[in-house]
Formats: structure tokens, sequence, C-alpha cells
């Protein structure tokens, strides 16, 4: 599991991925609908492709802003086949929420590790870190499935082990029991 700092690495290697693919210019219309459904803030005229990275031999992921917010941006991410912008799809992801699993369209701070296939957001509830949402996907081929998600509902001061990650795992259910959260 990987620890805060090589999140930020898996997050920095989204965001430059110098050695991945071109930013392909995706069509308005597709940028337009895509930010609509994920509930993004950032206009479309001002949404901006802020990384890349390879998905498979003729598809690529492309993150996009959608929002900012006072710990990080959340982002939404299409999925473009290789040079064929105009038919980019919002890739939905199946996310943790109150307890179910439901699509989701927009992750915060996302990170991708190529060599796993698995892509890692964090969304700390407060600059002190004691609580927030951790949620890793697996790309199957055809979509992110969610692997592991831990959550710390509880902004009470008392540190949320971001490296360790030690009871709070709520998706799936750990095999001792409940977490703290």
């Amino acid at each position: 599991m990987p620890s805060i700092a090589e999140a930020l690495v898996l997050t920095v290697s989204l965001t430059v991925s110098a050695a991945g693919p071109e930013k392909p210019d995706l069509p308005r219309a597709i940028v337009e609908e895509g930010l609509a459904r994920a509930g993004c803030t950032v206009p479309a005229s001002r949404a901006r492709i802020v990384g890349t990275e390879v998905l498979g031999p003729q598809l690529q992921i492309v993150e996009m802003t959608c929002a900012a917010g006072p710990h990080g941006i959340r982002s939404v991410l299409f999925g473009v086949p290789h040079g064929l912008a105009g038919q980019a799809r919002l890739l939905p992801l199946e996310g943790w929420d109150r307890g179910r699993i439901r699509p989701i369209y927009s992750v915060p701070s996302p990170g991708y590790d190529r060599k796993t296939r698995t892509l890692s957001a964090t969304d700390s509830r407060r600059e002190s870190g004691d609580c927030g949402v951790i949620q890793e996907w697996k790309w199957t081929g055809w979509h992110f499935r969610l692997l592991h998600a831990w959550s710390k509902d509880r902004c009470d001061g008392l540190p949320f082990e971001w490296d360790t990650r030690e009871g709070w795992q709520v998706f799936p259910a750990p095999a001792a029991g409940p977490g703290h959260g």
C-alpha cells in the first residue's frame, strides 16, 4: 500500500507525465458534458488537462481539473482512444459513499501507478489531516474497480493513519472487524 509520499509521487506522475502520451485536444462539447455530469465548479473554458497516462495499447487516461478547494483539487478522468479525441468519454469510478458503492465522476488528488494499473485518491477533510477518505481502484481493461477504501469520519484531533491506514478500512470489510471511524 502506498504511503503519503508514494501517493504524492503517483499524483505528480499523472500530473506531469513527461513520458506519457501527448495531451489530446478534447472537443469542448465532451468536456462540457463531462464536467456537468461530475458536478464540477470549474467552467469548461477554464478546465485544463493536468496529466495523461497510458491505460492500455489503444487507450489513455486524461486528467482534467474539476474543482479547487482548500485541501487540493478534484479532477475528472476521461478515457481517450489513441488518436481519437472525439471519442473521449468521462470515466465513472466505483466510489465508497456512506456505506455503499456508487458511481462517482470526480476524484480528489488522483494518482496512477502504471506498473500496478492502480489509481488512488486521497481526500483530507481538514488541514490537520485527522479525518478523510482514501480510495484505490484497479484498471480492469474496461473500467476502474474499487479495491479498497479507508475512512475516518470523526475530525477529533486524533491522527488518521494516512500511511498505514490501520483500523480505518471500510471496503472490503476487514476480517478483524470494523474500523475506528
